[in-house]
């Protein structure tokens, strides 16, 4: 990913990607961001997550957000944003991101969107980072795919869809 660096001058700043190979559209990311600021940047698929501890603050079409702990961060593809420390200690969160047609195929719905860029919904955003938290350890193919389908069904809820691919 672009903009992640390859090494963060904080020593404190650790990022970590997870691309599972039977899942392609599929690329889980967990960090602990304390100076580091992200430029502005998009992801071509979409960036749903969960913020575990600190806040971050970061610009997303054209406002400024705040998400603090328990709270979802609800990316649509495409879009500009930059991230950054809103507290001392950083922000620990953790994301996946799945591509467009990949959320189609496990949904079965058409035309996901995020309205809110932050979620303030505490208990679907403790499932939602416990849920990415057992993808990350997960290695077998089946359970790795049942907890993603458990994700997309606990996402579901704050978006707003389309049409269905079918009845």
């Amino acid at each position: 990913m672009q903009a992640v660096p390859d090494h963060f001058d904080h020593p404190l700043d650790a990022a970590e990607f997870r691309r599972p190979a039977h899942r392609p559209g599929v690329e889980l990311y967990r960090a602990h961001i304390v100076r580091h600021a992200f430029a502005p940047h998009t992801h071509q698929a979409y960036g749903l997550g969960a913020i575990e501890a600190g806040v971050e603050r970061f610009r997303y079409r054209g406002a400024e957000h705040l998400a603090p702990p328990d709270t979802l961060v609800l990316m649509n593809p495409d879009e500009l944003h930059t991230g950054q420390a809103e507290t001392r200690g950083g922000w620990r969160y953790r994301m996946v991101y799945l591509d467009a047609p990949l959320l189609e195929q496990l949904s079965g719905e058409r035309g996901w969107w995020f309205a809110e860029a932050v979620g303030h919904d505490a208990p679907r955003a403790r499932r939602v980072s416990r849920l990415l938290r057992q993808l990350w350890f997960a290695h077998e193919p089946l359970a790795f795919d049942g907890l993603l389908l458990a994700l997309v069904d606990e996402l579901r809820p704050a978006a707003r869809v389309g049409r269905p691919l079918r009845d």
